[in-house]
């Protein structure tokens, strides 16, 4: 929490003014030393153990040094720190201050000359709010050592010290990065209980503020949630001060498309951490968040969190609802009501026979049926809010409002803008929604403001509080206010309810039927109302809001020139260009003279069916009459310009599209009779009666200019006459029947304007509109001989944009070349994409292509190397068989016998066993071994191929004769038999053997 660190006060010569506080106090300030670059040196007074006061002086030694511009320039708003100091009297008289001998204690004022006036006044802040937005500075003392200290330098422009404030008591925040406080060494001996400001008021009188009281830091801190929206804005501009003390408000912004801060916000508090937010609202006195525009997700967390720790300081805490929590409440009878069901005295007074009968059938609900209340399916998290921030009022240091606000309007709309929008635009799209009877509460946007600040002091009992006007405006009224005064004034069509909930989509409030009545203290006679009467009563204030909030001025222009010179055409253009009326005097005539007799033909002249406009039944006769008069004496009369004048200045005045969007007068006036008849009105009162003229006739009345009809701006289209006469015979028949384009009228028109330029010695039309325009235009020249047809209208909306063009929803032509510019760029670079993408697509189908290729080719060489494997498979399935077979059986007798026998030399042992390799012709026949007749047995050797060595050790072994064989193929018993061997000659004793089989015996031998 920021403290009271110590209060500058500039001061003209330093001695001098050291000199004059010793004298006024008793203590005198020591020098503290200069700030280095800076073209200041300062001398210092504690006030407290870490609160001190600064007099701050030009340093003349410092040629190069930075002078602050206000450091000699005593003229800004009058500044006056009141302290309570000990040893010190002051004189009744303002300004003079004398030393005492006594130590009571005296209000003085430092004020005086030599004394020097308060300039700004900083606050110290803890080590860990310090961010990126300090800056660190440093000055020499006297002793030479360095102070250093961290300045936020967002609340000021110079470094050292805070940019002299618009009211002069905003401070600026310091930490002393760990240095010794400047208190500790400067001379003690006063005290600072009281710091106030005293304001001059424009009447003479003065205004006192407490901004430090025994010790304790009033100025008000607030902390308000999305400050650039629509409620934000008006939030900050009606807090700036609250209970007559400087505010100083931090806020959040919600960003966006046309949203910028508002200009009393000091600071902008990051959500990126919620942590941040709930920093910022635990530290200030008010912090309002409005449901509309938060983040309702956030707001539960602040809430929540609020809830679970406790706050060293008074929070009072405002959030902002909507009357949409009520939508489905059902009204209490007038026998149920809680309260006294009666209307607001204001809104009975408003309201026919009818509307009081039918509201005294149905009680309007009040806070105190808070507890009734059931919303809109869409808002039913808006009641868990609301529930879960009264929940705070039973914590300690915590004051909590829910304030239900009405549907909001002005300061340039939010709920109704779409139908102001489409009422300036002249569009019909307004609907009435079944009959539209039913009640919508409302509310203007300053007066939540102000019900906010009000609570603010957190005087208010009832923590509900209904907010709405007393208008009790239903939504035909609404709507029916707006077309009748800012559209066309025609009848709005209806709809049923099924419709509108189909196209209103976000806009439930228009569905709303809800009688309300606002909390007590709104009625209270100190609560200022901005709009006490709803939207009806108001609509020329929220017209004049809607325009000027959004930027929509009238642009009036005037087209003047010789016939045939263009102006219709570029009058055409102009009107399109800038959605403007366009007004030309043929039609104008016409439809007067065509209203006329249909007012006169008519029983009710008041408001016909498929009027536009109201009828006005007075001028519309009398034009009539006038006409048909003319018609009399001669046939087809001229209108004489009064009555043409008459006429243009009625469809002027009667338009609202010519009052909110303009228009542009086409070829009219052309004297300068006719512009003051037509832009010029006789002033009312004694100030426009004219003495008596020489002849002594009555007075006369002094003529103003009419500022709901002066033109902006105002065109000589000049042309030589041979060019016009050039563009009047290139004209078709078509083209020129039914208009005053003929030779012999033009002729006629071409007299009367070259006599009306011409004048010397008296006004001209050029004179007169000069003297109508705003501001101080004149009529400017633009010669359209010379230059193509869009560069004349170039020229035209130069003019009219050099001074800054109102928005009307129209680009201007710079916004306009912008935008295109902005458009080609992305028109480019769309089609950069478009062929990027067309690029990125090849690639990526040619790289899909070679990873299909690439993937069948593998998928070829799996399954060539799966055959292969396969082949190989079947190839070494018989070579391992014959390890089996004849490998395996004698390596693991060798390796068994080993293991038996366990030699020294276990591999020579195993070799010697293994001399003689084994058989490599394994056959699948009988088996058959003999004796050991040695002849035969190389004989059988050589014959049969089998090895000798595996033979004898067969016969060696009789059971492993059994067990263990070798098969003889039948090209070896063949051979046995071609060389005549008597197998079963017992000479020999050949013996056959039979393979063994897996669950039979270990052999069988047959003789």
């Amino acid at each position: 929490m920021a403290e009271l660190d110590h209060i500058v006060v500039a001061v003209e010569n330093l001695e001098d003014s050291i000199g004059a506080f010793e004298e006024a106090t008793g203590v005198r300030p020591v020098v503290g030393g200069s700030h280095g670059g800076r073209g200041t040196r300062n001398a210092l007074l504690a006030l407290g153990p870490q609160l001190y006061l600064e007099l701050l002086a030009r340093d003349h030694s410092q040629a190069n040094g930075e002078h602050p511009a206000w450091l000699g320039a005593m003229d800004f708003q009058r500044v006056v720190l009141a302290a309570l100091l000990d040893a010190m009297k002051s004189n009744p008289a303002r300004g003079s201050l004398h030393r005492s001998r006594t130590l009571r204690r005296h209000i003085c004022s430092i004020d005086a000359p030599g004394l020097g006036r308060l300039t700004t006044f900083c606050v110290r802040v803890p080590s860990e709010d310090v961010d990126d937005r300090f800056k660190h500075c440093s000055r020499r003392k006297v002793d030479g050592s360095v102070l250093e200290w961290q300045v936020d330098a967002s609340d000021h422009e110079h470094s050292h010290i805070a940019q002299l404030p618009h009211e002069g008591t905003s401070p600026f925040r310091v930490s002393w990065c760990g240095s010794e406080h400047p208190a500790a060494g400067a001379p003690k001996g006063c005290e600072l209980p009281l710091l106030e400001r005293i304001a001059v008021l424009p009447g003479g009188g003065e205004k006192t503020e407490p901004i430090y009281v025994d010790g304790m830091f009033s100025l008000n801190t607030i902390f308000i949630n999305n400050a650039d929206t629509y409620v934000g804005n008006a939030l900050c501009d009606d807090l700036q001060k609250i209970l007559e003390t400087p505010s100083r408000i931090y806020a959040t912004v919600k960003g966006g498309d046309g949203c910028q801060v508002p200009p009393p916000v000091r600071r902008i508090v990051s959500r990126r951490d919620q942590s941040n937010v709930l920093k910022a609202v635990s530290q200030s006195h008010l912090a309002v968040f409005d449901l509309h525009s938060a983040d309702l997700e956030e707001v539960d967390f602040i809430l929540r969190r609020l809830k679970s720790q406790s706050l060293d300081q008074q929070l009072v805490l405002v959030l902002i609802s909507s009357v949409m929590v009520w939508a489905k409440t059902k009204p209490n009878s007038v026998d149920e009501s809680v309260g006294d069901g009666s209307v607001p005295e204001t809104a009975s007074e408003n309201a026919s026979d009818a509307e009081q009968l039918q509201v005294s059938e149905t009680a309007v609900l009040t806070d105190a049926d808070w507890c009734r209340r059931v919303p809109s399916s869409r808002y039913r998290s808006w009641k868990t809010l609301e529930t879960l921030a009264l929940s705070l009022n039973s914590l300690e240091n915590i004051t909590a409002y829910v304030v239900c606000s009405g549907v909001l309007y002005g300061n340039g709309e939010l709920t109704f803008y779409d139908d102001f929008r489409a009422a300036w635009f002249g569009e019909d799209t307004h609907r009435v929604i079944g009959d539209g009877e039913h009640v919508i509460p409302t509310l203007h946007v300053r007066d939540l403001a102000r019900c906010g600040r009000h609570l603010s002091a957190a005087t208010e009992e009832q923590a509900y509080v209904i907010a709405v006007d007393d208008g009790l405006n239903k939504q035909k009224e609404i709507l029916t206010a707006i077309v009748d005064h800012l559209g066309t004034g025609v009848e709005i069509p209806k709809i049923s309810y099924d419709q509108a909930v189909a196209c209103l989509d976000k806009r439930e409030a228009f569905l709303l039927d809800v009688r309300l009545q606002a909390s007590d203290f709104l009625h209270h006679p100190e609560f200022t109302w901005w709009s006490k009467q709803g939207p009806v009563a108001a609509i020329d204030k929220l017209t004049d809001e809607f325009c000027a909030w959004r930027n929509l001025r009238p642009l009036k222009l005037v087209l003047i020139g010789p016939p045939a010179s263009g102006k219709t055409f570029y009058a055409a253009k102009l009107a399109e260009s800038y959605r403007l009326v366009h007004i030309t005097v043929g039609p104008v005539v016409q439809e007067a003279l065509a209203r006329g007799k249909k007012v006169k033909e008519v029983v009710d002249p008041g408001r016909q069916e498929g009027d536009a406009e109201p009828v006005d039944v007075e001028f519309y006769l009398s034009f009539l009459d006038q006409w048909e008069e003319l018609q009399g004496t001669q046939p087809n009369p001229r209108l004489p310009a009064l009555m043409i004048c008459k006429a243009i200045r009625y469809e002027l005045e009667r338009r609202n599209a010519c009052k909110f969007r303009g228009y542009v007068l086409d070829g009219f006036p052309r004297t300068a009779e006719e512009a003051r008849e037509l832009f010029m009105m006789p002033l009312t009162g004694k100030e426009g009666v004219d003495d008596e003229n020489e002849d002594g006739d009555e007075t006369s009345k002094k003529l103003v200019v009419d500022d709901t009809l002066r033109p902006g701006w105002a065109f000589l289209l000049q042309s030589e006459l041979d060019a016009c006469r050039s563009r009047l015979e290139a004209l078709t028949e078509a083209e020129a029947t039914g208009t005053h384009n003929t030779v012999e009228d033009f002729q006629r028109r071409a007299d009367g304007w070259t006599k009306e330029i011409e004048r010397h010695g008296s006004v001209t039309v050029l004179d007169a509109l000069n003297d109508v325009l705003e501001g101080e235009r004149t009529c400017r020249e633009v010669k359209v001989d010379a230059v193509d047809t869009d560069d004349v209208v170039d020229i035209i909306s130069q003019s009219i944009e050099h001074e800054g063009c109102p928005y009307n929803y129209i680009p201007s032509k710079r916004t306009e070349i912008e935008t295109n510019t902005i458009e080609m760029e992305r028109e480019e670079l769309r089609k950069k994409q478009a062929e990027d993408r067309i690029r990125e697509e090849a690639l990526a189908k040619e790289a899909a292509e070679i990873e299909a290729r690439r993937s069948h080719e593998a998928q070829r060489l799996s399954e060539v190397k799966k055959d292969e494997e396969l082949a190989l498979e079947k190839h070494s399935r018989s070579l391992r068989h014959y390890l089996l077979q004849n490998v395996m059986p004698t390596l693991k007798e060798g390796i068994v016998e080993a293991c038996e026998k366990a030699p020294e030399d276990a591999v020579t042992f195993l070799a010697d066993k293994l001399t003689i390799p084994p058989t490599t012709r394994p056959i699948h026949k009988d088996w058959f071994i003999w004796n050991d007749h040695d002849d035969e047995l190389h004989e059988m050797e050589d014959v049969c191929g089998v090895a000798r060595a595996a033979i004898l050790d067969r016969y060696g072994t009789f059971g492993g004769l059994c067990d263990e064989t070798y098969r003889i193929s039948e090209a070896a018993l063949k051979a046995a038999k071609d060389n005549d061997w008597d197998l079963g000659d017992s000479e020999y004793s050949f013996f056959l053997v039979r393979p063994k089989k897996k669950d039979g015996p270990k052999g069988a031998i047959v003789a």
